[in-house]
């Protein structure tokens, strides 16, 4: 990222990342098959699927956005959101880093920067009725993020108890979500619970650990996927007026 007074220039992504793995869940023998074969020039579907379903919501100049897959002999398979997840997971965390260097809030920051007034909406809604800004006791603290992608929009705000720093723990999280005319709001409300509850697992509970080769975890009673008791009990998803 290069940016001047307070304005962005350019802004280059790389994710590096193991093949995407399109074997199961995605489809039969044929579609596996079909996944190997280059499909524009030498671009594989993963890349297709990369350029499809990535792209910055922010105004940050020169925008370029690459995917680099390696190949290790290692089972895999894909996120729930493929891409989203480390990409725009990473890219948040950018935008935060932005608003220290450049001595705003976060929250401003991404008001700046975003492309329009949807987007910005969306964002003004989760820190109102989050309550952005407001004084935390210590060891408290608020985070704030946003994504957009496949025509939908959403902002999550959640506050951390970080009181003992090896087991933090979400203790509220207020979601906004924009997909245009809503058909199944419980299917809605699923899909937002669902994406924090993968977001929690990732950033504070899940994980693999390697000891002299082997994986210490093997299956759902030691991998500690996020519980019910790992989970904010004050939830709130607001949908945009329409």
């Amino acid at each position: 990222m290069h940016f001047a007074r307070d304005q962005v220039l350019s802004y280059e992504h790389w994710n590096a990342a193991v093949d995407t793995s399109l074997e199961h869940g995605f489809g039969d023998a044929l579609t596996t098959a079909a996944s190997k074969i280059p499909a524009f020039g030498n671009e594989s579907v993963s890349q297709l699927m990369f350029r499809a379903m990535v792209h910055c919501p922010y105004n940050f100049g020169a925008v370029a956005t690459h995917l680099h897959e390696v190949s290790i002999p290692l089972n895999t398979g894909s996120w729930r959101s493929v891409f989203s997840l480390n990409v725009r997971g990473v890219e948040e965390i950018v935008v935060d880093e932005l608003a220290r260097r450049l001595g705003k809030d976060a929250v401003q920051v991404r008001r700046d920067f975003l492309k329009d007034d949807r987007q910005r909406a969306i964002l003004d809604k989760v820190a109102t009725e989050g309550g952005w800004g407001k004084a935390m006791p210590e060891g408290f603290a608020q985070g704030i993020a946003f994504h957009d992608e496949m025509k939908g929009v959403m902002a999550t705000l959640v506050e951390i108890d970080a009181r003992d720093p090896k087991h933090p723990r979400v203790v509220k999280a207020v979601m906004a979500v924009d997909v245009g005319r809503p058909i199944n709001v419980s299917g809605i409300e699923a899909q937002a619970l669902g994406g924090l509850t993968d977001g929690i697992s990732v950033a504070l509970r899940g994980g693999l650990h390697l000891r002299d080769g082997y994986f210490l975890e093997g299956s759902y009673h030691n991998f500690h996927y996020a519980r019910q008791k790992n989970t904010p009990t004050d939830v709130r998803i607001r949908r945009a007026a329409r």
